[in-house]
């Protein structure tokens, strides 16, 4: 068994393990932002092409105590380099990381892990120098944290909230991993409505109909875990072709996910991007402002991410969208509302109490994601 680190968003820990225990595996521990898992090799292709709410997925090949220079080197010298990385491949440390460990010089630390994996390669390959010509880099990480250090093999490449459609942008689009947190966190399933009146480029949306017909997020782009030796094309075909027979075939007419944005070039921009992965024509796009929407009765769900403060850098005009977002409550009177901010006050703004806060780290700025459950008839029927 390998094991492996499956990194997300800090905050959606316990939406990500469900997932991965969802696929059939088990989670040894979490820390912030990283769940641990042990697998087999399998686990690579399954996890990269099926996880929703992953960042990126690693292979932990070692992890020792490092308290001197010389401790680091030997360690990460002693890895079986050449057991990962083909002949020339070009090596780098993307990610470093210290907390609470005598060494702690990022720069350092970065040198001389460097000068080790390469020292190794050359043994292995009976070089002089290490040679690199691939432009595929191989991706390599480093934890230290209480002089415990992890060495990491990166699997993945691209972030994994790079599904591939989004292809045009609007200003601060969510990521589509966040998206998926929200959609998963709500327990939002594809026998309810769901409606985005700030769908931007099309996130929300195109993540609901991508969960509601079971597409992998992953099914349509490559990893780095196919630029190192050990890389299985049989498996990684066979963990494709399994995402593909589970995929639902439905008629548009099976489930409602509607979108809406004042602005007619960002809605025209998130057909393009539901087009890519041909799923415009599952989601009803419309050029409309929240003010004129008409009622909507039943049981549904309003899932969203309004322009707010530190996003787009107008506090005021934020606070004014929120405190119009009452009309949502007219419109949609029975249906929960799950909105993502990152105003404190967005309870008073809305003038509803949430029924459950989820705080989400994306990148520098601090959300909430607020669920407001507005009928006590929709708990009986999920």
């Amino acid at each position: 068994m390998i094991d492996y680190i499956v990194l997300c968003a800090v905050g959606i820990e316990k939406v990500l393990c469900n997932e991965i225990k969802h696929l059939g595996y088990k989670i040894e521990r979490t820390l912030l932002g990283k769940v641990y898992v042990k697998a087999d090799e399998a686990f690579i292709y399954t996890a990269n092409i099926n996880l929703r709410t992953a960042e990126r997925i690693m292979m932990v090949l070692k992890t020792f105590k490092a308290t001197t220079f010389d401790s680091l080197y030997e360690n990460i010298k002693s890895i079986r380099w050449s057991d990962y990385i083909p002949k020339n491949a070009n090596v780098e440390i993307t990610k470093l990381s210290s907390v609470k460990s005598q060494l702690y010089a990022l720069s350092s630390i970065q040198s001389v892990s460097h000068k080790a994996v390469y020292d190794s390669l050359k043994l292995s390959y009976n070089q002089t120098e290490h040679l690199s010509k691939d432009t595929q880099a191989v991706e390599i990480r480093i934890y230290l944290n209480n002089d415990i250090a992890e060495v990491c093999l990166d699997l993945s490449g691209e972030p994994l909230h790079k599904r591939g459609y989004r292809k045009l942008v609007s200003q601060a689009p969510l990521k589509e991993t966040i998206a998926s947190a929200m959609l998963l966190a709500s327990g939002w399933k594809r026998k309810f409505p769901l409606y985005d009146p700030f769908c931007g480029s099309g996130t929300i949306p195109i993540e609901a109909a991508m969960y509601a017909m079971n597409i992998a997020p992953g099914l349509y782009r490559s990893f780095s875990v196919q630029n190192l030796k050990f890389y299985s094309q049989d498996k990684f075909i066979k963990a494709k072709q399994l995402a593909i027979s589970k995929i639902r075939e439905y008629d548009a007419s099976e489930f409602s996910i509607c979108a809406s944005d004042k602005d007619r070039e960002i809605i025209s921009c998130a057909i393009k991007n539901a087009d890519n992965f041909k799923l415009a024509q599952y989601i009803t796009f419309m050029t409309e402002s929240m003010e004129k929407l008409i009622d909507r009765s039943g049981i549904g769900y309003v899932v969203t991410n309004p322009p707010y403060g530190k996003r787009i850098r107008d506090e005021k005009y934020a606070a004014k969208v929120y405190e119009q977002m009452r009309y949502l409550k007219k419109v949609f009177k029975s249906w929960t509302y799950v909105i993502i901010t990152d105003s404190d006050d967005f309870e008073s703004y809305f003038d509803m109490k949430a029924s459950k806060k989820l705080t989400i780290h994306n990148g520098s700025i601090v959300n909430t994601v607020y669920t407001f459950d507005n009928t006590s008839e929709k708990s009986v029927i999920s």
